[in-house]
């Protein structure tokens, strides 16, 4: 009986070693995972949005606009969807590392008068996820 209770013992005090490295585990999971947030790819835009102010009925418009990927990992953007077909982009399509720089370019053809504002979604692997960019203008006669 004394061997028995010896051997109940240890197997409690073995449990209760793993049950302690099980939640040490968890721990150091949840630290790395806070971690990796802190060292996300961040994007920072200084500009979102544009207004062309008055144009032309007919005239092609284009901007740029430039983001710099301020976090520690490269920045890949995976799309850019415009708000309509009416609108045309170009975007940096190698991966930007921490600290360098890329670009995302719109045209957009003002074919009717009157105001305008539209958007484009830019997909990409940063911490926010989805950005949108817009613009907006006054197509006169």
């Amino acid at each position: 009986m004394k061997n028995f209770l010896l051997v109940v013992g240890l197997l409690c005090c073995v449990c209760t070693c793993c049950i302690a490295q099980g939640t040490s585990a968890v721990k150091v999971a949840s630290i790395e995972k806070e971690a990796t947030k802190l060292a996300a790819t961040k994007v920072s835009w200084p500009g979102t949005m544009f207004d062309f102010g008055q144009v032309n009925k007919g005239e092609e418009l284009t901007h740029t606009f430039y983001f710099e990927n301020t976090g520690l990992n490269s920045l890949t953007i995976e799309k850019v969807k415009p708000s309509c077909g009416c609108t045309a982009t170009a975007y940096s399509t190698k991966a930007i590392k921490p600290g360098e720089k890329g670009f995302v370019t719109i045209s957009y053809t003002a074919k009717s008068a009157g105001v305008f504002t539209k958007s484009v979604t830019i997909f990409s692997n940063a911490l926010e996820g989805q950005k949108q960019l817009r613009f907006r203008g006054e197509t006169t006669e």
